[in-house]
């Protein structure tokens, strides 16, 4: 962001069917300042979607991947061509995906996640939640800034 021009904001969801995270995207690009943000909603898979985000002066990319893990190239060829001041990615497998490549992104560019569930709760259904645990305590301090739904959240993430 440059001499007051608008923040290149990135969003990042897996997809906008029913639940939690994308009610979340869905509410988040009605209300934001269009005024102050440039906002891209990138959606990995947009093929069913419950919430609907069709607003003005918001784009919306449908990567059409069925799986995070296969959507690497395609993610960093969106970064490179929207050039975003900020990256905001709002699901926890996203999350983990971001801050493992995050090396692999602009230095410049400031990732924020979005935490939608507590981490130790969520990784017990994984077949290696130790795996996990170990990815999430080393890869998530490349963010700038982690947001949790509350505190029981943050102290999860922190301990």
């Amino acid at each position: 962001m440059t001499n007051g021009s608008k923040i290149k904001l990135l969003l990042f969801t897996p997809t906008l069917q029913c639940g939690g995270a994308e009610r979340f995207v869905s509410l988040f690009c009605r209300y934001i300042s269009l005024e102050q943000f440039a906002v891209c909603l990138v959606v990995l898979n947009n093929a069913h979607p419950f919430y609907i985000v069709n607003r003005p002066g918001i784009d919306v990319i449908d990567l059409q991947e069925s799986r995070v893990r296969h959507s690497l190239f395609k993610l960093k060829k969106v970064v490179k061509a929207v050039q975003p001041d900020v990256v905001f990615s709002t699901a926890n497998h996203l999350n983990l995906y971001f801050a493992i490549f995050r090396n692999h992104f602009p230095g410049q560019i400031k990732f924020i996640a979005r935490e939608s569930s507590i981490v130790s709760i969520n990784t017990r259904r994984h077949s290696l939640p130790w795996l996990y645990n170990l990815l999430m305590k080393k890869y998530f301090r490349r963010f700038d800034m982690l947001i949790c739904q509350g505190t029981y959240m943050q102290q999860d993430l922190v301990s």
